[in-house]
């Protein structure tokens, strides 16, 4: 445990409390101490091929921390229409304001977070943290997340023209019990 907590720049009880206590940790430790132990964040976090982190562009990508899957999530939010940070942590079951706050004040989230904001955006948790083009999901599981996304949107605006167009039969229906009280012109 202490070398791996001088490999990954943590304090021994910060390791200890993953690895003994089962403490969750943040992703910014969790790629540390993945790193320090040469295995890539992907095999940790899903078991995947390839658990070794073989070449050193990979060992300096794992090193970029917080600063790669950060700017990645900031691009998918600008770039996927209807998609803001607060519809993205509705999405993913967190507090309305957990996507703002990691984002703009550099809070670290939990591990748990981190998955449930890649499965709500519809992208892969390694493509998060790496950008691999080749991690990223099936385009239909990207779909699926825009089309749930949409659903919040259609909903409560079928919801809204449901309201005006009962309102506009309304409305006609005075207009006609209006029109009947007024006498034919001679």
């Amino acid at each position: 445990m202490k070398q791996l907590s001088l490999k990954a720049g943590l304090s021994e009880s910060a390791v200890r409390d993953v690895l003994s206590r089962g403490r969750e940790p943040g992703v910014d430790n969790f790629l540390k101490m993945a790193e320090a132990a040469g295995v890539s964040p992907s095999w940790l976090l899903q078991g995947d091929e390839g658990s070794r982190l073989n070449e050193p562009a990979e060992l300096a990508e794992v090193a970029g921390g917080s600063a790669g899957w950060r700017k990645r999530l900031v691009l998918l939010i600008d770039e996927t229409p209807g998609l803001t940070m607060k519809a993205l942590s509705k999405e993913a079951g967190l507090n309305d304001g957990y996507v703002s706050a990691m984002l703009k004040k550099g809070i670290d989230p939990t591990v748990t977070a981190f998955l449930a904001l890649a499965e709500a955006a519809g992208v892969s948790p390694a493509w998060l943290l790496h950008g691999d083009d080749q991690t990223t999901l099936a385009s239909s599981n990207r779909l699926q997340a825009l089309e749930r996304r949409l659903q919040n949107v259609e909903m409560p605006l079928a919801r809204q023209i449901a309201e005006v167009e009962a309102k506009i039969d309304n409305l006609a229906a005075q207009v006609a019990k209006l029109l009947q009280r007024v006498p034919p012109k001679p």
